[in-house]
C-alpha cells in the first residue's frame, strides 16, 4: 500500500489575526495495531501579529486529535507514516486554515494456504453405515405375502442385516396362523431392551407376542414378531 492523505483543518483564534509569523507542525502519531488505525495528534503553534504595524507577537498553540483507518488487508507491523506537505492560510482574521497531506506505506498481508481446507464441492461423500441399520423394522402387510417372497434376497441384504446374519423373512412367517392382524412387524432386540419396551413402542400387548414367539427365550439379537391391526 502506497497512499497519500489530504485533510484540512479551521483553527479558531479568540483575537483578530493580521500575520502569522513563525509556524510549526509536530505530532505523536502511532500505529495501533489492534484497531488498525494511525491515532494521536498534530500539534500546530507559532507566533503571530494582531496587528500589521505591531512588533509584538503572541503565541498559539493547537492540538488537532487525529485518527485514520488503514484497510485490513495490510500488516499493521509495517505501516509508515509521514506529513509530506504542510501549508496554511488566514481566513477572515481569526481563522487558520491548515492543509496537511499525509503519505502511508505498508506491505499487504500474505495468507497462507492451508492443505487441510477442502471446499465442500471436493470432499468425499461419505459411505454410509450399513450396520446402522440392524435395527430397522421390516413391516409386512398380510396382503403382500407374494411380494416379500418375490423380492426376499434384495429386501434381506437391504433392510435386515445383523451383524453379517440375514434375517429370513419366509423362515420368521411361514409358520404364521391368520390370527386377524395386517401387519407383522421384526424387530431385532437391542442391548437393554424388554419385551415391555417392545409392547409400549408398537401398542401390542405380551398375549399377542406369545402367540408367535417364546417369550422365555428372548435375548439380544432375537427377531420378535410382533402382530398389528395398524
Amino acid at each position: 500500500m502506497n497512499k497519500d492523505i489530504s485533510f484540512d483543518k479551521d483553527l479558531n483564534f479568540n483575537t483578530r489575526v493580521s500575520d502569522i509569523t513563525t509556524i510549526s507542525l509536530e505530532d505523536d502519531l502511532h500505529v495501533n495495531e489492534l484497531e488498525n488505525e494511525i491515532e494521536g495528534n498534530l500539534y500546530v503553534s507559532g507566533k503571530y501579529k494582531i496587528l500589521d504595524a505591531s512588533t509584538i507577537l503572541e503565541d498559539f498553540s493547537f492540538s488537532v486529535p487525529c485518527t485514520i483507518s488503514i484497510l485490513d488487508d495490510v500488516e499493521p507491523s509495517s505501516i509508515k507514516y509521514s506529513i509530506s506537505n504542510f501549508t496554511y492560510e488566514i481566513i477572515d482574521n481569526n481563522v487558520l486554515r491548515c492543509h496537511i497531506n499525509m503519505n502511508i506505506t505498508g506491505d499487504s498481508l500474505v495468507r497462507e494456504c492451508d492443505d487441510d481446507i477442502v471446499p465442500d464441492e471436493l470432499k468425499e461423500i461419505p459411505t454410509r453405515d450399513r450396520t446402522a441399520e440392524k435395527n430397522e423394522i421390516l413391516d409386512y402387510k398380510a396382503d403382500d405375502t407374494n411380494k416379500v417372497n418375490d423380492n426376499k434376497e434384495e429386501k434381506q441384504e437391504e433392510n435386515a442385516k445383523d451383524n453379517g446374519n440375514i434375517v429370513d423373512a419366509n423362515s420368521l412367517f411361514a409358520n404364521l396362523e391368520d390370527n386377524g392382524f395386517t401387519t407383522y412387524h421384526v424387530y431385532i432386540m437391542r442391548e437393554g431392551d424388554t419385551i415391555e419396551k417392545v409392547i409400549e413402542k408398537y401398542k401390542s400387548n405380551k398375549e399377542a407376542l406369545s402367540l408367535y414367539n417364546d417369550l422365555s427365550n428372548i435375548k439380544v439379537n432375537s427377531k420378535v414378531i410382533v402382530p398389528s391391526n395398524e
